[in-house]
């Protein structure tokens, strides 16, 4: 007989109860959840909360935040990573977010925040701040971000830089992965996703001479170091100018030399740049044959310039008075008409301070003030900047100059420093560089660098300068602008002589210049000469100056400003006047009517001593 058993009931219900409570939890879960979203300060701000509860700063599970095209996303799947200086590692999870007046705070569990705002004065698009419990500190932080493909990120700084402050410490990450480019022409940045689409960012602490996102790209994407074939490269320029002056381009006939375009022309720019080669080179003998050929055939033009090289130094100087005049006057109408173009007049607060009434600096610097820097072009705006560096350098209102010189470079200047082929260069306007612009402001880079403490500011100078000097010609001549694009130089047009780019150059030792003694003396008082000023003091009955020159090689020197002149020792002794002290290798002579000292010296040793009693 066959027998047969079956299960109890009760074995089916329990399964089904199981499945039909997960089903239920499942159901729960999502019957609970509430999506929102909503846009603030150009933000857009959505995710999920927990169902009934209107408290968005404790009930959200996931949080996405998008702007510029760029979103970040906080949730359990995409956590957030905090590194603090000790080493410890966590990562908060999502609780909500704050709306603020001109920011949103994102609120994590253990106490951390990030407050998220659209945008500051430096152009940085995110500006995160953290903030974490009392008594620790952020190393860094690691998140991540989606873009969609090809999505172009146009931003104000035309770098792909995100700003991170956290107590008063400045800090920036940027896109690092496969698929992140730079369209040079246009300083955009183009995102294709990675993995998922997905970049991760995370935030790396900068130097402390860092203090503008463009310089931290920069830094980190360039070879900020000049190479030993870039020092090479603008020797070999610099030989090649010199030669050819004293050569192919020299017009003996005409008294003058061939510009750019075959013509004859005689300019301060190739006097200066011969006579500090040849103070270098030692043949000074050489050069006094050109300057003879060439200042017998154009007596008028009797440059400032030529006088410190060759002597006749008090012609040059009246002369100098007079144009003056003329220059100060200029300036003056310019600045009470609220006239920008004043802006672009050179060494302009140093024409004032030296050669023009004082009070002049004051209605300067108020004028500087009312610029509207976002509106300038970019010659006007590299005027303005060179105004503060010098406001500073003459301690106008110093810290105040310094914050308006950072902030011109970094939105106007650094803005527009792009790379191309590996190399740096200057977008002055659409897809042109126009290079002698960007050696000009390339000088302004070391000086501002110098003043401002941002050596990497001077290593971008410098690499701009090199970038130029690599497109120099057989004839030492280098286009005047380049037709840019992120596939590289399209295009060239016209040329630009080497005497104008010389004074930007390192080898450029001894031009011809004049120093402001307004810091050491007063307002008016200043120094002209080729050598270079390595001292100045008060000895109590007068001051003392130490020049530095090549040995055998003999200066002029003008000071303007020196109320009266009882001596002058040179070489230690005391020297006498005499009123045709310029046939002589040392000597001297005072213009009690002009406040000028006119002076000669062949220098003994590199730094030779002048000592003038009051």
């Amino acid at each position: 007989m066959r027998m047969t058993s079956r299960l109890n009931k009760k074995y089916y219900i329990i399964p089904f109860l199981y499945i039909s409570l997960i089903i239920f939890l499942f159901y729960l879960q999502f019957a609970t959840s509430k999506q929102f979203s909503e846009n603030y300060l150009s933000i857009n701000i959505s995710g999920s909360a927990r169902s009934g509860s209107r408290d968005m700063e404790k009930n959200v599970s996931r949080l996405e935040t998008v702007m510029h095209g760029i979103k970040l996303i906080f949730s359990d799947s995409s956590p957030l990573t905090v590194t603090e200086y000790d080493g410890t590692v966590f990562e908060p999870s999502i609780s909500g977010y704050r709306k603020n007046p001109e920011s949103i705070d994102i609120l994590f569990s253990e106490n951390f925040r990030i407050t998220i705002s659209a945008a500051d004065e430096r152009g940085i698009n995110y500006i995160i701040n953290a903030a974490m419990p009392s008594g620790k500190k952020i190393k860094n932080i690691s998140l991540s971000f989606e873009v969609e493909k090809n999505e172009e990120l146009v931003k104000s700084s035309n770098f792909p830089v995100f700003g991170y402050n956290s107590e008063d410490n400045l800090y920036f990450f940027t896109a690092e992965g496969d698929g992140s480019a730079i369209d040079s022409k246009k300083g955009r940045i183009s995102l294709a996703p990675g993995e998922k689409g997905r970049f991760s960012a995370v935030i790396s602490e900068a130097a402390d001479s860092i203090n503008d996102p463009r310089e931290f790209w920069l830094s980190k994407n360039t070879d900020l170091e000049i190479s030993s074939d870039e020092i090479s490269t603008e020797k070999k320029y610099v030989d090649l100018a010199w030669k050819n002056l004293r050569t192919s381009r020299l017009d003996t006939e005409s008294g003058m030399w061939k510009d750019k375009n075959n013509q004859p022309v005689y300019s301060r720019e190739i006097i200066s740049f011969l006579g500090s080669e040849a103070f270098k080179r030692k043949e000074y003998n050489l050069n006094q044959w050109i300057f003879r050929i060439t200042g017998a055939k154009n007596p008028d033009s009797q440059f400032i310039e030529n006088a410190l090289i060759n002597g006749a130094a008090q012609t040059a100087y009246r002369q100098m008075q007079s144009s003056d005049l003329e220059l100060i006057n200029d300036i003056t109408l310019k600045i009470r008409n609220n006239n920008k173009a004043v802006f672009r007049i050179k060494n302009l607060v140093q024409l004032i301070t030296d050669r023009g009434p004082y009070s002049l600096i004051q209605e300067l610097f108020l004028a500087a003030e009312k610029l509207d820097i976002a509106s300038l072009d970019m010659e006007t705006a590299a005027g303005a900047a060179s105004a503060y560096l010098d406001f500073a350098f003459y301690n106008i209102e110093r810290e105040l100059s310094i914050k308006k010189l950072n902030m011109i470079i970094n939105q106007k200047l650094l803005d527009k420093t792009v790379m191309v082929d590996n190399r740096l260069y200057l977008i002055k306007e659409g897809d042109k560089s126009d290079l002698l612009f960007t050696v000009k402001t390339a000088e302004l880079f070391k000086k501002a660098g110098e003043t401002a403490g941002r050596p990497v500011l001077k290593q971008i100078g410098s690499k701009l300068i090199s970038a130029v000097l690599s497109l120099a010609g057989n004839d030492g001549f280098v286009p005047e602008i380049l037709y840019l694009s992120h596939n590289g130089i399209t295009g060239m047009d016209g040329f630009i002589e080497p005497e104008y780019i010389y004074p930007a150059l390192e080898s450029a030792e001894y031009l011809p210049r004049i120093n402001s003694l307004k810091n050491q003396a007063a307002p008016g008082t200043w120094i002209a000469s080729c050598s270079k000023i390595e001292g100045f003091k008060s000895t109590g009955g007068g001051i003392s100056i130490e020049t530095g020159f090549p040995v055998d090689e003999t200066e002029n020197i003008i000071i303007q400003g020196i109320q009266s002149v009882s001596g002058v020792k040179l070489y230690g002794v005391n020297w006498n006047t005499a009123a045709d002290f310029e046939k002589y290798y040392a000597g001297w002579v005072y213009s009690s009517e002009t406040q000028t000292l006119f002076l000669r010296l062949r220098h003994r040793q590199e730094i030779e001593t002048i000592i003038i009693d009051f």
